[in-house]
């Protein structure tokens, strides 16, 4: 466990370098229309970070974040159920990417 932790660093500067130019898109696209809120969709370990991920946009955006039933849009299909961006990890593909749909 301590090994993993300790190769965090280098697994965020990767996927902060290989994501660089849609992280820029998207951010230019969320400047352009500011949401009103967010949405995040996660199960297990992905919904601590999913979590973490909240209290930043709360705190540092003043966004309200809100967390949805994984099964809402897997199971049943509802897919978009609100106007605002939804955000999700998936760990069905290495690397695990990080969704966002608006």
């Amino acid at each position: 466990m301590f090994r993993e932790a300790a190769q965090a660093p280098a697994a965020v500067r990767e996927q902060l370098q290989a994501n660089a130019a849609r992280v820029a898109r998207l951010a230019a696209r969320l400047r352009h229309a500011p949401p009103r809120a967010v949405v995040t969709c996660a199960r297990g370990s992905s919904d601590h970070a999913a979590t973490f991920a909240r209290y930043l946009i709360e705190t540092r955006l003043a966004l309200l974040t809100s967390s949805a039933a994984p099964s809402v849009s897997s199971v049943y299909e509802a897919g978009r159920i609100s106007p605002v961006p939804w955000c999700w990890r998936s760990r069905s593909r290495e690397p695990a990417p990080i969704y966002w749909r608006r």
